[in-house]
C-alpha cells in the first residue's frame, strides 16, 4: 500500500489530495488560493489544509499545473538564445538573440555543408549573460541529430546554461513546429524550477521526503530531473490532469469530460477510458508546436469571467477573468464600504467605467517604468485594493484610461462582478461576502439599464447558453448518449440546468472540484519513440533514421535488427530518467509502400519502427 500526494496549482486555487493506492479512494482534500508573487506560500496553505498530512507516510508527490500555458500566454519566461543551423525558418519567436551556424543536411540528413565548428564555437561565447537557457534547432536535424548534438555540447563547455535540442523534443519533420517547440521548452525552465523548487521547499520544511513526478501535457507523468529539461511538456498539464482524474473519480469510459474553473472551461471527449492526443501538436502563444498534448477544447467560461456592458448596454461575459467582488471584500472589508459609496452616486457613471469594479497591484508583476499618473495610483493602491470611485477622488484623475493600461501591463489586477457573484445573490453558492456581489450587481444593473433581478437572471440565460454551445461544439454530431462528467468547484450551480435542457445525463463524481490533484496523482509514465528506415535506390541500401544517429545498413533485416534493441533501449532509459521503476515496451512496424505502374508490382518506400513505452510511478 503506498501514499501519493497530488497537488494541482491553477491560477486560481492550488488543490491537494491524498490517495491511498490500495482502495483507489481519496483520504484528504484541500483547497487554497495561488498565490503567484511567492508560490511557496499558497502550496503550504494548500498542504496544511489536508487532514492528517503529519501522520501519512507519503510516497510519492504529483504535480499539474496550468502555470507553464499562463506563462506563454501573458509572455513571461527566461531569457532565451536561439541557436538555428543552416537555416533561418523566419519565425518571430520571443527570443533575446538569434544566430544562424554554419552546417547544413538535406532532407535525407545528409551533410551538405560541414558544419562550422571553430566559427560556432566563437559565436556561441558572444553569448555569455545574455541568455538563460539556449534552443537548438537545426533543419533536417529529425534524420540526422549529429549538427545539434555538436552544438549542444559545445554550449555546455562555454555557456554552463541549460539547453535543448529540437529533435530531442519531436521525432517529427517541420523545422518550424520544431523550433518553436525548443524556444518555448528554453523559455519555461525557469518558470517550472521556480514551481519545483517551491514544492520540494515546502516538502522538506513538512519532513515528506518523497519522489516528485509531474504531469505532461498529455496526462502521463515525468520525472523531477525529466520536468525540468523538458518543461514544455506541461504545457496543457492542468487540463489534462482534470480529464484524468474526471475518469478516475466518475468511473466512466464513454464521458465528455467538463471542468470548470476560474477563467475557463476545459472540455474533452473520452472513449474506451482514453482522451484523444493531438499528435500534430498543440498551438501555444499562437506559435504551432510539436507539443504532444491531450486533445482538449477550452472556452472563456469560469466562474470568475469579467461581466461588464458594452456602449448598447448588452451584457459582456469574459473571456478575461477578474477577482470576484465577494472573494476580494472576503479579505479586504473596506471594499464594502467603498461600494456603498457608488451607490450612492447620483450618476452612477465615471468617464465610461462600471462603479463597481475595483483594483489593486499585482505583486507579482511589477513595472519600474511609470508615469506620474500611474505612480500616482499605485501609491493609492499600496494599503490594499480600492474602488474605481475611491482611486478617482484621491488622485484627482478622472481619466479612467490609465487604470486599464496599468492592467494590460500586468501592474494591476481587476476586481469586478463575476459569475461567483451572481451565484452569491442568488444563493446557490455562499462562501464570501454576499453583500459585496449584491452592491456589485446593484451597480453594474443600474448601468445595463435592469434591476438586479434582472440583470442577475440575464447573466444566467447567458452562461446557460454559453455553456451548452461549448458541450455541443465538443461532441461530435451534437451525440447527447454519453453522460457529462462535470467537475471544479461551480459546476454544480451551472450544469444541472444544462444538462437538462441538452437531454445528457449529468455526473458530478465525489472530490470533483479537486479533481485536476486527483488526475496528477494517478497518472502513469508513458513515452514513444520512432525511427525510420529508408530505402535508398540509388544507392541500394537502406538508411536509418533515428533519435541517435543516422546509418546505412545493406538489408532491410540488417536494419531491423539493428534498430529493434536500440529503440528498445532508448525508450526504456527514457522512462527510467522519467521516473518509470518498472516498464512494458511493444515495437510496432508499418511498411509504407508505393505501387509500380510499369511492372505492376508493389515498392517498399519506408518502415516506421514505432515504441510505445508505458511505465509506473515508483511508488507501485
Amino acid at each position: 500500500m503506498a501514499y501519493i500526494l497530488g497537488i494541482d496549482t491553477g491560477g486560481t486555487y492550488t488543490d491537494s489530495v491524498i490517495i491511498c493506492t490500495r482502495d483507489q479512494r481519496v483520504l484528504s482534500k484541500s483547497k487554497a488560493f495561488t498565490t503567484r508573487e511567492n508560490l511557496a506560500t499558497g502550496i503550504a496553505n494548500s498542504i496544511d489544509l489536508l487532514d492528517g498530512i503529519g501522520k501519512i507516510p507519503v510516497d510519492m508527490v504529483c504535480l499539474s499545473t496550468t502555470l507553464a500555458t499562463n506563462a506563454i500566454v501573458e509572455d513571461q519566461g527566461g531569457k532565451v538564445g536561439l541557436l538555428l543551423i543552416g537555416k533561418d525558418p523566419g519565425l518571430q519567436l520571443p527570443v533575446e538573440i538569434q544566430c544562424v551556424l554554419e552546417g547544413r543536411l538535406d532532407i535525407k540528413g545528409r551533410e551538405i555543408v560541414p558544419f562550422g565548428e571553430m566559427r560556432a564555437r566563437r559565436t556561441i561565447r558572444g553569448l555569455r549573460g545574455l541568455a538563460d537557457a539556449v534552443a537548438v534547432s537545426g533543419y533536417a536535424s529529425v534524420r540526422n541529430p549529429r549538427h545539434e548534438l555538436k552544438v549542444k555540447q559545445i554550449v555546455k563547455e562555454e555557456l554552463k546554461v541549460p539547453v535543448v535540442c529540437a529533435h530531442e523534443l519531436s521525432g517529427n519533420l517541420g523545422f518550424e513546429e520544431r523550433t518553436a517547440t525548443a524556444v518555448f521548452n528554453a523559455r519555461l525552465i525557469p518558470v517550472i524550477r521556480q514551481l519545483i523548487q517551491a514544492v520540494k521547499t515546502v516538502l522538506r520544511s513538512r519532513q515528506i521526503e518523497a519522489p516528485l513526478m509531474t504531469v505532461k501535457g498529455d496526462g502521463s507523468l515525468m520525472g523531477e530531473e525529466f520536468a525540468l529539461a523538458r518543461p514544455v511538456e506541461t504545457i496543457l498539464s492542468g487540463p489534462a490532469a482534470s480529464v484524468i482524474g474526471g475518469a478516475f473519480l466518475s468511473k466512466e469510459k464513454d464521458a465528455l469530460i467538463l471542468d470548470m474553473g476560474g477563467t475557463t472551461t476545459d472540455i474533452a471527449v473520452l472513449r474506451d477510458g482514453r482522451v484523444k492526443l493531438n499528435d500534430d501538436g498543440a498551438v501555444i502563444g499562437g506559435f504551432k508546436t510539436r507539443v504532444r498534448a491531450a486533445e482538449i477544447l477550452t472556452f472563456g467560461i469560469g466562474g470568475d469571467s469579467y461581466i461588464r456592458t458594452d456602449g448598447e448596454k448588452r451584457l459582456l461575459i469574459g473571456p478575461k477573468r477578474a477577482m470576484p467582488l465577494c472573494v476580494a471584500a472576503g479579505f479586504y472589508p473596506w471594499l464594502v464600504d467603498e461600494l456603498m459609496e457608488a451607490s450612492r452616486s447620483v450618476t452612477g457613471d465615471l468617464s465610461g467605467q462600471q462603479i463597481p469594479e475595483c483594483f489593486m497591484i499585482r505583486q507579482d508583476r511589477q513595472d519600474k517604468s511609470l508615469s506620474a499618473a500611474e505612480a500616482r495610483i499605485l501609491e493609492v493602491l499600496r494599503d490594499g485594493p480600492h474602488s474605481l470611485l475611491y482611486m478617482v477622488s484621491r488622485t484627482r484623475d478622472k481619466d479612467a484610461r490609465t487604470v486599464e493600461e496599468m492592467e494590460e501591463k500586468g501592474v494591476l489586477a481587476r476586481i469586478a462582478v463575476t459569475p461567483t457573484d451572481i451565484l452569491h445573490v442568488t444563493g446557490a453558492f455562499r462562501k464570501w461576502n454576499t453583500k459585496a456581489s449584491h452592491l456589485g450587481v446593484m451597480l453594474l444593473g443600474r448601468r445595463a439599464g435592469r434591476t438586479c433581478e434582472e440583470l442577475t437572471a440575464d447573466v444566467l440565460k447567458i452562461m446557460k447558453k454559453n455553456l451548452m454551445s461549448a458541450c455541443r461544439t465538443s461532441s461530435a454530431d451534437h451525440e447527447t448518449e454519453r453522460p457529462v462528467v462535470a467537475i471544479g468547484n461551480p459546476v454544480g450551480a451551472w450544469m444541472p440546468n444544462v444538462c437538462h435542457e441538452l437531454g445528457r445525463n449529468l455526473i458530478i463524481p465525489e472530490h470533483s472540484e479537486v479533481a485536476n490533484a486527483v488526475g496528477a496523482a494517478v497518472g502513469q509514465v508513458m513515452y514513444d519513440a520512432e525511427v525510420l528506415i529508408r530505402f535508398d535506390r540509388q544507392n541500394d541500401w537502406y538508411i536509418v533514421h533515428s533519435p541517435w544517429d543516422r546509418t546505412v545498413k545493406d538489408t532491410l533485416d540488417e536494419a531491423k535488427e539493428y534498430v529493434r534493441p536500440l529503440l528498445e533501449n532508448f525508450v526504456r532509459e527514457i522512462l527510467e530518467s522519467a521516473g518509470a521503476s518498472d516498464s512494458q515496451i511493444i515495437i510496432n512496424e508499418e511498411e509504407v509502400c508505393t505501387t509500380n505502374i510499369e511492372e505492376c508490382q508493389s515498392e517498399l518506400v519506408e518502415v516506421r519502427m514505432k515504441a510505445t513505452g508505458i511505465g509506473s510511478p515508483g511508488w507501485t
